[in-house]
């Protein structure tokens, strides 16, 4: 049998390896058999951020390389940061950078960090 730490380092590896894909706590939880707030707790003792902070960091690190590649819809965008709707990809950009997709493309300098 598991230790609760070897199945939160499982929960971690799989968080850190997966960020790009859709994903709920409460799948998680379910999936590797552990409460919710006791991953959560993991993470961030492991990690010093929350999961949704780290998954957030990653997706603004990898949407500077998508939005240079002025062939990618925003779906496709969407779909490469593991976005489960387009619609909830383009409110979590305005979230974030306070303007919407388009703006971030048409700035000249690239650097939308």
């Amino acid at each position: 049998m598991r230790t609760q730490r070897e199945k939160a380092e499982k929960v971690i590896r799989h968080i850190e390896s997966y960020w790009d894909k859709p994903m709920r706590l409460k799948n998680l939880s379910a999936a590797f058999q552990m409460d919710s707030s006791d991953i959560e707790r993991a993470f961030r003792t492991k990690n010093k951020t929350t999961i949704k902070r780290y998954i957030d960091l990653r997706r603004k690190e990898k949407l500077g390389a998508l939005i240079e590649e002025d062939n990618l819809c925003g779906y496709e965008i969407a779909e490469a940061l593991g976005f489960a709707t387009e619609s909830t990809f383009y409110r979590w950009v305005k979230r974030h950078y306070g303007r919407t997709l388009t703006s971030l493309r048409s700035r000249v300098d690239g650097d939308i960090m």
